[in-house]
C-alpha cells in the first residue's frame, strides 16, 4: 500500500485528554505538515477542527473499566473515517485494534508513552504486557517515548522508533539571572507519587523562613482525594502568598504552561525516589527556557544533571538542601548564569525537530 498523497491518518485514543501535547501538538502537527490528512479521535463532547486538527469526539468518561464501554464507537467512528493507518496510544485498546487490523487491513502504529508495567502497580498489568507481547508482533510500527522501553522489545528492534518527547520551541538565548523574589517552578501532573508532600513542605518552610520566594506549581493534580487530603497543608502557604496555583484541580493549557515557565527562575522536579523514572519532558523544557534544576536524586537523573552541568539533585524530602542551593545562587550569581547558559546549550539538543525526523521515518516504513 502506498501512503503517498494525503493519505488518512487516525490517531486514537481513549485515555489522554484532547490536548495531549505529544499527540495534538507535536506528532499531528508533524504529520501535517508532510502531507498526511490526519483526524484525532478521542473523547471530546462534539466533533469540530481545534487548531487546524479535525476532532471526532467520544463520549467523555473515566475509569480503566468503563472505557471499555467506548469500543463500539470508537469502531464506528473510526471505520467511518476510512483510515490506512491507524496510530494508537493505549494498552487497553490492543484487543480492540487488533480486531481493526484484521478486519480492515489498516496499517497499525502503537505508540508506547509509558511501560505500565513497572510504572503503575495494577494487577491487571501482567495482562496488560500479555497483550502488548501479542501486539508486538502483529503492529507494523512501535513508537516508544523514552529509550529504556527497549528493554522489553529486543525482539522487535527493526520496527522500534525512538520518538522523545522533546519541546516544540526552540530553545531561548538569553541566560536566566537570579534575583527575588526567586520563582520556583513545578510543571505537569501533580500527586503524591509525584512529589506533592516534598512540594507542600518546601512551601512551609519557605513561609517559615519568610523567603522572598514564589513556590509555582503549573499543572493538574488529577486525583480529587489526594487535593482534598493536602487542602488543609496549603491555606497557610496561599494566603501568606509563598505558593501559586496554576490547574491545580482543572487541565492547564500548554501555552499557559509555557507561559508560567517563562516567567521562573529554577524548575524543580521532586518526585519520589524511584529508578524507573525516565527523564522527565519538564527537564528539557526547563532547559530550552535555561532554568536551572533541582530534582530528585535518582541514577539517571543525577546523571543527566551532572553531564549537563545544569543545577542540583537532592535527597527526597530534604527541604534544606533545596533552600541551601537557592541561597548559594543568590549568593553566587555568576554560577547560576553558568548553569542557565548551560541548560540553554542542553536545550538546544533537545527539540522536536529531531524526534519529528524518526516519526516521520516510522511512517515511511509503512510505504514500503
Amino acid at each position: 500500500m502506498s501512503l503517498e498523497n494525503k493519505a488518512r491518518v487516525v490517531h486514537l485514543t481513549t485515555v489522554h485528554r484532547l490536548g495531549d501535547p505529544r499527540i495534538f501538538y507535536k506528532e499531528i502537527p508533524s504529520l501535517q505538515s508532510a502531507g498526511y490528512e490526519v483526524s484525532l479521535v478521542a473523547q471530546h463532547p462534539r466533533n469540530e477542527v481545534l487548531d487546524g486538527v479535525s476532532v471526532v469526539g467520544l463520549t467523555p468518561t473515566s475509569g480503566r473499566f468503563t472505557r471499555l464501554l467506548l469500543w463500539k464507537e470508537v469502531l464506528t467512528k473510526v471505520k467511518k473515517l476510512r483510515p490506512e493507518v491507524l496510530h494508537f496510544h493505549d494498552p487497553e485498546l490492543i484487543p480492540l485494534v487488533l480486531w481493526m487490523k484484521k478486519r480492515m487491513g489498516y496499517k497499525v502504529i502503537y505508540d508506547i508513552h509509558e511501560d505500565y508495567l513497572v510504572k503503575n502497580n495494577f494487577p491487571e498489568n501482567v495482562l496488560v504486557r500479555a497483550l502488548e507481547k501479542k501486539g508486538f508482533k502483529e503492529f507494523d510500527a512501535l513508537i516508544i517515548a523514552n529509550p529504556s522501553y527497549r528493554s522489553f522489545l529486543n525482539d522487535y528492534a527493526d520496527k522500534v522508533y525512538l520518538v522523545d518527547n522533546y519541546p516544540i520551541r526552540q530553545a531561548k538565548k538569553s541566560v536566566k539571572k537570579i534575583e527575588e523574589p526567586v520563582r520556583l517552578i513545578y510543571t505537569g501532573v501533580l500527586g503524591l507519587k509525584r512529589g506533592l508532600n516534598f512540594l507542600v513542605s518546601l512551601a512551609h518552610e519557605v513561609s517559615r523562613q519568610k523567603l522572598p520566594w514564589k513556590i509555582v506549581w503549573a499543572g493538574m493534580c488529577i486525583n480529587s482525594a489526594e487535593r482534598e487530603a493536602v487542602a488543609p497543608q496549603l491555606s497557610e502557604v496561599l494566603k501568606a502568598g509563598t505558593l501559586e496555583l496554576h490547574g491545580w484541580d482543572t487541565y492547564l493549557p500548554h501555552s499557559k504552561v509555557e507561559e508560567q515557565v517563562g516567567l521562573a527562575h529554577i524548575g524543580l522536579c521532586l518526585m519520589e525516589p524511584h529508578e524507573w523514572w525516565p527523564i522527565p519532558t519538564k527537564f528539557f523544557e526547563y532547559a530550552i527556557e535555561g532554568l536551572p534544576l533541582i530534582c530528585t536524586d535518582i541514577t539517571t537523573w543525577r546523571e543527566w544533571v551532572e553531564t549537563n552541568d545544569l543545577g542540583k539533585t537532592v535527597r527526597y524530602g530534604d527541604t534544606a538542601a533545596v533552600i541551601r542551593q537557592v541561597q548559594d545562587w543568590l549568593d553566587h550569581p555568576a554560577a547560576f548564569e553558568k548553569a542557565s547558559q548551560n541548560a540553554l546549550v542542553t536545550g538546544e539538543k533537545y527539540g522536536w525537530a529531531t524526534a519529528e525526523k524518526v516519526l516521520l521515518s516510522a511512517y515511511q516504513r509503512l510505504e514500503k
